[in-house]
């Protein structure tokens, strides 16, 4: 788990590793991630990203700017983050790349997303992905 991040050429704070990304969509119920290893070996093979949902700005509270924590699970402090960082998750979350430069996402929407409004970054945060062909995305239930 190590090499995530390795390789940024911006800074990232020191608390703010791969786990960091993927607490803050899991905690807000955003996201589900599931990471497959293959015998062996510590480095991740492939990994899954299903979205089950995206939260508007309203839903986060009276202002965007509004904190939420969760505990560090290794240096147990709480760690605060905002609605600013919660959309940031979603372009950081995915930069993991592996020691031998093959790991792959398997990336799911969740077909309930469709049924609410979809914030315009999310939008164009897929759009970033769908056009590059870095990302195919299956709909449906999980």
């Amino acid at each position: 788990m190590s090499r995530y991040l390795d390789t940024v050429s911006y800074t990232t704070p020191a608390y703010k590793y791969r786990m960091h990304y993927e607490i803050i969509l899991s905690a807000t119920g955003s996201c589900e991630f599931q990471h497959f290893y293959p015998a062996n070996t510590k480095n991740l093979y492939f990994s899954k990203f299903i979205i089950k949902k995206v939260l508007a700005p309203e839903e986060w509270g009276l202002s965007p700017l509004k904190e939420m924590d969760y505990i560090h699970p290794e240096h147990k402090v709480a760690v605060k983050y905002n609605y600013w960082d919660y959309t940031d998750d979603f372009n950081k979350a995915l930069l993991y790349e592996n020691a031998n430069r093959k790991h792959s996402w398997f990336i799911k929407i969740c077909s309930n997303i469709f049924e609410r409004n979809i914030p315009n970054w999310f939008c164009r945060w897929w759009t970033l992905y769908e056009k590059s062909g870095r990302a195919y995305a299956w709909t449906g239930n999980p």
